[in-house]
């Protein structure tokens, strides 16, 4: 059997898959003799595999404590296990396999009230750069080891293009995930966007792509998908996406933390939707606190919404998030505001964009590919 090490991209939207990816990319650059497994399902293994990055993709529920016991032949037999922004595999693995080196990659480390495993037994600990990860490294002292704090974790093999072309990029994300289930915020969204579009006197001047993941973007791309009119509506492959992110006029995105560092990094002109998340509407709280030129409506900019506290535990969060969208898709008033605000920012100049502090020019990516081939030489050694 070959030599292989496991990937586990938490099922959360496209996130946790997006970096993953990019860890991938940067192995494959390298004399790496190993087999490169991925286990995930929904989204996860959508983005996955537009890429051929992996040797073989397993469906697998790493969430699912059941599923942890059923694969243990899989899992024991690893030479490295890499969990990205998945706490649950890290408390299994420690649990039933716990002779199996691990690693763990932490997106969000800048918004847990607490740490949801014990994470001092992996090999390497990183924690993606953030507003707060300073903090937070405070408040867990001792709980975690071997840390090391690495810039974002982004593709940036695109070229950045300082001329724009005339297109509309609108980024939903991965949209579906096993925390909060379906919406219907996505398909009101879709249909108020296009027909916004249609009725602005520059709209066969652009061309626009709406892209998401899951199956409500393939719902959404029968019911909307029309390139004569120049709306195409469906699941973008990483190289096409970020292609369109560097040469588009105007960038529409759900507030992601990657969503917000590729927009830094390749300079777009950016405006961040209505968050669908509790992180999402953290970040983007982050992002407006440091920059007042950050463009967005949140869900504070709207009268007599559930007020959203930092550190609660993410699934609360989630639940008020989804109240906010309940209460929102009621709304008449306020859904005219959002859209509103769109049009405006779509009207505008360009104002620039942040010079932010975590402004990076490589990515975190490589660090932690270095520091798998570390931990596998060191265990080839042993």
């Amino acid at each position: 059997m070959n030599k292989y090490i496991i990937i586990d991209a938490d099922p959360f939207c496209f996130g946790p898959i997006s970096t993953s990816l990019n860890i991938v990319r940067e192995l494959k650059k390298r004399v790496f003799p190993y087999e490169i497994v991925l286990l995930g399902i929904n989204t996860t293994v959508q983005l996955a595999e537009s890429t051929g990055l992996f040797d073989r993709i397993v469906s697998f529920n790493t969430t699912d404590e059941e599923e942890f016991i059923k694969n243990g032949e899989l899992i024991q037999n690893a030479q490295l296990y890499l969990s990205n922004t998945n706490a649950a595999s890290i408390q299994y693995l420690n649990q039933y396999y716990p002779l199996v080196r691990k690693i763990f990659v932490d997106t969000l480390f800048w918004m847990w009230d607490k740490l949801y495993a014990d994470f001092r037994s992996v090999e390497k600990y990183y924690i993606q750069n953030f507003y707060g990860v300073k903090e937070q490294l405070e408040t867990f002292q001792g709980l975690i080891i071997n840390e090391e704090v690495v810039n974002p974790i982004i593709n940036i093999q695109a070229k950045y293009q300082s001329e724009k072309e005339d297109t509309i990029l609108v980024n939903l994300g991965g949209i579906e995930n096993i925390y909060t289930g379906k919406t219907e915020f996505y398909h009101f969204f879709a249909e108020k966007l296009l027909s916004v579009f249609k009725q602005q006197e520059w709209n066969k001047q652009y061309k626009i792509y709406l892209c998401g993941g899951g199956k409500t973007i393939d719902e959404l791309r029968t019911l909307y998908h029309n390139p004569s009119e120049q709306f195409y509506v469906g699941v973008l492959g990483q190289k096409e996406y970020l292609s369109k992110l560097s040469t588009c006029k105007y960038f529409l995105s759900m507030p992601g933390l990657t969503s917000f560092y590729e927009s830094l990094f390749y300079r777009a002109n950016t405006y961040f939707l209505l968050p669908q998340n509790y992180s999402q509407y953290l970040q983007l709280c982050a992002y407006r606190s440091h920059d007042s030129r950050i463009k967005g409506v949140s869900w504070d900019d709207f009268s007599g919404y559930v007020q959203i506290k930092p550190f609660i535990p993410e699934i609360e969060g989630i639940a008020l998030i989804k109240q906010c969208v309940e209460q929102f898709l009621q709304s008449e008033a306020d859904q005219n505001k959002f859209f509103q605000d769109i049009v405006s920012f779509l009207y505008k100049e360009k104002e620039g964009w942040i010079e932010s502090s975590l402004f990076f020019e490589h990515s975190g990516a490589v660090e932690i590919a270095n520091g798998i081939i570390g931990v596998l030489e060191k265990g080839d050694k042993e």
